[in-house]
């Protein structure tokens, strides 16, 4: 995460502080940035009960139950210390944050205007302004305001590192880097500014000098535990998984209870594959902030981790239901649909876009994403969609209508021209407005090109071996070995290798397999080949979306934890004709002693119907 002002996701990184606050409040703020809101209350308390209307103690026990996921409290204090003296624009301030913080713009503006109408546009305020305007996306405004501000200070070590914040979030990370450099050469000893500037280094790749930026960061402040948090992930990038746990563990020694280093030493051990130590790690860390969605996302994984689907989507359904949730609901509803939990998915997900039209009031026309598997995978809910809004619903593509028409093959595509895009509702939006049950849906959707299929037919011609098509791009895909499922077939059978792009350097695996590779041009002929096998073994690739769409009999290999509508473990799977087999913690083993079983049955039923057949000719 990019640091505003601190490394920090709470409150804290924005907070405002006056002339008279006294030194006290100074050393609680402090101890909230060192992660220690325990010592911080202390300190505040302390303070309050001396003097209970004191404007910096107020503003800064705010940022501690902020700090502790608890914008309900947060807020209270704040309008407490507002209550008391409404003039107090430091309070102002730090609502005017709270609000910017959660998204809520138009409260920010108020509070601002009101602190401004109080004391002017002071550096605090105007902060504030150039945060707001780049909430609403207005980088260039925001940018400007800042470059103005530095060209009065240019030897503004601040100044320089606000700019790099804005141009980072515009994306502008080469100016944004260059920016956090300056900084530091106006004060080497700006924490944030080594802190971000090991952001950019670790988002382009640059693993080293990011492992160096943040090492720097923590000499400045040990233990800090946002910087500890990114650190730990970089060296678990770095496959130093074992540093990375000596960083997180450091870290606590400095900040005990810390949980965002909690939640690092968790993610340190996950890397190392100690499940159930990142698990118990999680779990601490969900004690220590019961009320922030964080530790709940990674209990989440950690019951993923360890197979246990049901209390993964639990952990990941309360996470979105705390304070501040709503920022994992992306992450919430892809771990619902992968572990089978569909209807609380599409819950999670619309709740996310409230304001995603209805197919009646928008003109059904669904805009494809560049990526095809996404197609595949949601075509199924076309038809749900074309029942419900009694319309037809058409697909227009980025690019080519009649493209996708053809590759696709859907019975109610119709050649249109695309509506205006505020009409064009995403394809991989469509779940969250129509909430469906995904196993309720009919497969297969897509219709098979008959001349193709009966043309490849007509090429295998009439054989008393049984046809197997391998529609895989082998194990860099998430796939097993070819190799591995040559074993299997080790009875009398046709091997049609049905590989395209680079999968084809798996040909000289068996130089018996016969190559369809030169006569798949497009999706159809590649679902036309694999029509004419008598079996298809695939993996979670394309072949295995098209053999389940196009309602094909087979199996498909995927890696354990795979996409949610493979069904393995956890519920039945949309492609209904194809038998998921799952690979297991260890390796792929489970999944071909599962696939060779499923050969042997088919063997035996291939051959009674071969005899049947052959009786029948007599």
């Amino acid at each position: 995460m990019m640091s505003e002002s601190m490394p920090n996701e709470f409150l804290l990184g924005n907070l405002l502080f006056d002339d008279e606050d006294s030194q006290a409040v100074q050393i609680a703020a402090d101890h909230l940035r060192l992660g220690r809101p325990d010592a911080a209350r202390l300190i505040l308390q302390d303070i309050l009960k001396r003097i209970p209307h004191h404007s910096g103690a107020l503003n800064c026990l705010a940022a501690e139950a902020m700090m502790r996921g608890d914008v309900k409290k947060t807020e209270e204090i704040l309008q407490l210390a507002l209550s008391v003296n409404p003039q107090d624009t430091v309070a102002l301030g730090n609502l005017g944050n709270l609000h910017l913080h959660h998204q809520r713009i138009a409260e920010a503006r108020l509070c601002l205007e009101r602190a401004e109408a109080l004391a002017g546009l002071t550096p605090a305020l105007e902060s504030l302004l150039i945060h707001i305007l780049s909430a609403e996306g207005e980088f260039d405004v925001a940018i400007s305001l800042q470059e103005k501000v530095l060209e009065k200070n240019p030897k503004n070590a601040e100044n320089h590192y606000n700019l790099g914040v804005l141009l980072a979030r515009s994306q502008q990370h080469t100016s944004a880097e260059e920016c956090f450099q300056r900084a530091i050469f106006q004060r080497p000893a700006y924490r944030e500014a080594w802190h971000n500037l090991g952001q950019l280094q670790a988002r382009s790749g640059r693993l080293k000098e990011a492992i160096f930026s943040f090492k720097r960061a923590l000499l400045l402040l040990p233990g800090d535990p946002a910087t500890i948090s990114t650190l730990v992930d970089v060296l678990i990038q770095s496959d130093r998984a074992s540093d990375a746990e000596e960083e997180a563990k450091r870290g606590l020694i400095v900040t005990p209870g810390a949980v965002l280093s909690i939640l690092a030493l968790g993610r340190a051990q996950l890397a190392l594959g100690r499940k159930q130590d990142a698990l118990t790690t999680f779990a601490s860390a969900v004690r220590a902030a019961p009320e922030h969605p964080l530790p709940l996302m990674s209990l989440a994984r950690g019951f993923a981790a360890l197979g246990n689907y049901a209390k993964a989507a639990d952990a990941a359904i309360m996470a979105t239901r705390r304070p501040g949730g709503t920022a994992f609901r992306d992450f919430a509803g892809d771990l619902l649909l992968k572990f089978g939990r569909f209807s609380a998915a599409w819950q999670v997900l619309a709740e996310a876009t409230p304001d995603i039209p209805s197919l009646e009031v928008a003109e059904n026309f669904i805009q494809i994403p560049e990526d095809i598997l996404q197609v595949l995978c949601l075509a199924p809910l076309l038809r749900l969609a074309q029942e419900q809004s009694g319309k037809d619903v058409f697909i227009i593509p980025h690019n080519n209508t009649v493209v996708a028409g053809r590759l696709l093959s859907f019975s109610n595509i119709i050649e249109k021209v695309a509506p205006p895009t505020s009409n064009i509702l995403a394809l991989a939006q469509l779940g969250m407005v129509l909430r469906p049950d995904p196993t309720s849906i009919p497969l297969p959707t897509l219709v098979l090109d008959e001349t193709k299929a009966s043309a490849w037919r007509r090429a295998l011609g009439a054989r008393d071996k049984p046809v197997i098509a391998l529609a895989f791009n082998g194990e860099n895909d998430g796939e097993p070995p070819l190799a591995e499922i040559l074993k299997i077939l080790n009875f009398p059978c046709t091997k049609l290798a049905i590989f395209t792009g680079d999968a084809r350097r798996h040909l000289d695996v068996d130089p018996d397999m016969l190559d369809a590779g030169p006569h798949l041009i497009e999706l159809s002929d590649i679902a036309a080949a694999m029509a004419s096998a008598d079996f298809v073994i695939a993996g979670r690739g394309i072949g295995g979306h098209l053999a389940g769409a196009f309602g094909l009999s087979g199996a498909v290999l995927v890696p354990r934890g795979s996409d949610w509508c493979w069904g393995v473990e956890h519920g039945p799977s949309w492609f209904r004709s194809l038998h998921s087999c799952q690979a297991g913690e260890t390796g792929w083993g489970p999944a071909l002693a599962e696939l060779s079983n499923l050969l042997v049955n088919f063997q035996k039923s291939h051959s009674l119907r071969v005899i049947n057949g052959v009786e029948e000719g007599n």
